[in-house]
């Protein structure tokens, strides 16, 4: 996942410019001048609500201007003045009406159980934010040992070959996770797949709970710090553990229903696969462009498993219109706007916080290692950047994404590469001695707009093919609902037709249009038995409905049946 890469280095590049820049004062304009900006800003900084619950050890303020101008959010704040982005996105996102009862996501945490013994602090500190306790009764209490544990396929192959030793045990865990791991089945009953129908068993009580999360109105999953420490961490380096599981589950409602559908049970199939989709889609609203990529991956995996349940011959006419009504009402597996515009948003303008005004192991970090003086690091930090000034680019830059995201995949694809040559230009010039020189002589506003340029070279490449794994998503969606009506005029005429255009009227109002391409509609052949309905795929190139998962470039996106 590229865009997972692209934040992990996000903060690594902002402490090597800080490094590169900070070693010597600036020739563009003097010191003197610098921290007399910086007292100004300070002098004018609003007040601010503080932050309820753990109090941080005060440090000295001034660096950073909280308005919604730079830091976007305003409150809550942690007692050195730092805005605490965390608790801000768990406040925006904590939906109206909440109640342990129906918010989806204390069933999944219960469906994940306790995987760690003892608990993490992380996993603590969310099961509190969602309200539960060591003393709390029934839903409110805190997963135990007793209550049901999701079993990862990890965990099942080592219960298996806990009686096994060397050779032996290499071997049989590598068969067993080859088989729980495979993606590539069909229908399947127990006798097929005895080892994958006990993993499933094993997860039975979890997967009920899952369900159960999927069936509730809301889903607020809260963001956690890692640790005890008093001081704040980073919004970057927090852990995300729901993701990883998520995939489990997806996985196990897959197989569940692939043999539901072997063992002629095409009505649970459908209810678990729905479940799937219901399921990606919590997951996707969570926020972050982590979980926005697992979720349409989740989704995927649904959809795959749609392909099989539509043909099977115990699925009437009657439940494929309803299935497929069902399906049409979903809404988009993800909210891509929340995400860029206040998740991303907030994750980048945190990395620039903690840089500008660090504390407790930030002052080990890039110039801080050097191992100045506290007060006089912070003299360095103030002169090395504009730090406001930074938080205002990366705020305009922010509010430009979210114009492009409403535009459509065409137009957003063209304005990206426009957004990259334009920034392409920018790097010639900061390259090798030019960039040393330029940091070390420029002012600080020039320097500030020279590392905002480079990071948001680094941003965009990602940010473009999360749009494009976006699209993907919409695009299977729409490939479902055309197969299923593909599967209806079979049923009625006994053949698959030559044609889409024959489904138009009374099976769909119109051919579906291709989303990589501009005017041309979805590519479809068949010989009356079988069919291959596809997409171009994002490199607009026709592979005559070839799918190739191992080409390094992208192929086309394929249904094909059989």
């Amino acid at each position: 996942m590229p865009a997972i890469k692209t934040t992990r280095v996000f903060l690594a590049s902002l402490l090597a410019l800080v490094t590169l820049c900070s070693t010597m004062p600036s020739y563009a304009e003097q010191p003197a001048q610098a921290s007399e900006q910086v007292d100004q800003k300070t002098e004018s900084k609003p007040k601010a609500k503080r932050r309820r619950g753990r109090a941080v050890k005060s440090e000295p303020q001034g660096l950073i201007r909280v308005s919604k101008e730079t830091t976007f959010f305003t409150e809550p704040l942690f007692e050195n003045g730092r805005v605490d982005y965390l608790a801000a996105l768990n406040n925006y996102k904590k939906p109206e009406g909440l109640t342990l009862h129906n918010n989806g996501a204390v069933y999944f945490i219960k469906a994940i159980g306790v995987q760690e013994n003892p608990p993490s602090a992380h996993t603590i500190n969310q099961w509190k934010a969602l309200g539960l306790s060591k003393d709390g009764k029934g839903l409110a209490a805190f997963p135990t040992k007793k209550d049901p544990a999701m079993i990862d396929s990890g965990k099942y192959t080592k219960l298996k070959t806990k009686s096994l030793t060397g050779t032996e045990k290499n071997k049989r865990q590598d068969e067993l996770l080859d088989t729980l791991t495979n993606t590539e089945i069909g229908p399947w009953k127990k006798s097929d797949l005895p080892d994958t129908w006990q993993w499933i068993q094993m997860n039975e009580k979890s997967l009920d709970l899952l369900v159960q999360a999927t069936k509730q109105p809301l889903f607020y999953l809260p963001y956690a710090w890692n640790n005890k420490e008093e001081s704040p961490e980073i919004l970057i380096e927090i852990l995300l553990p729901g993701v990883q599981n998520s995939r489990v589950f997806a996985r196990l409602l897959a197989m569940r229903a692939l043999n539901h559908l072997g063992e002629n049970r095409p009505q649970e199939a459908a209810n678990d696969l729905l479940a799937l989709h219901k399921f990606a889609r919590q997951i996707g609203y969570g926020g972050t462009l982590i979980e926005v990529l697992v979720a349409i991956a989740l989704d995927s995996i649904a959809f795959k498993g749609d392909q099989q349940l539509v043909q099977h011959p115990g699925f009437s006419v009657s439940d494929l219109k309803q299935y497929a009504k069902t399906i049409q009402s979903l809404p988009p597996v993800t909210n891509m706007k929340d995400s860029l515009n206040i998740y991303e948003r907030c994750v980048g303008l945190d990395s620039v916080q903690r840089l500008a005004q660090p504390t407790g192991k930030d002052m080990k970090l890039g110039v801080m290692a050097l191992g100045l003086p506290a007060s006089f690091q912070k003299t360095l930090q103030a002169l090395t950047f504009d730090w406001n000034y930074a938080l205002v680019i990366f705020n305009e830059y922010y509010d430009q994404l979210d114009e492009i995201n409403q535009k459509p995949y065409l137009v957003q694809q063209k304005l990206f590469e426009q957004k990259l040559q334009e920034l392409k230009e920018t790097q010639k010039k900061l390259t090798g001695f030019s960039l040393i020189t330029q940091g070390v002589l420029l002012g600080r506003k020039a320097r500030t707009e020279m590392f905002t340029d480079i990071l948001k070279s680094l941003l965009i490449p990602a940010f473009k093919q999360v749009f494009i794994t976006e699209q993907r998503g919409l695009l299977k969606k729409e490939l479902a609902l055309t197969h299923i009506s593909l599967e209806l005029y079979k049923r009625d005429n006994g053949i698959y037709p030559e044609k889409l255009n024959m489904l138009v009227n009374e099976y769909i109002a119109k051919v579906p249009q291709d989303r990589f391409v501009e005017k041309q509609n979805l590519k479809y052949t068949s010989n009356g038995k079988s069919f291959t309905l596809y997409s171009v795929g994002p490199d607009g190139i026709d592979n005559e409905g070839s799918d190739n998962p191992n080409a390094k470039r992208e192929y086309d996106v394929v249904v094909k049946v059989p």
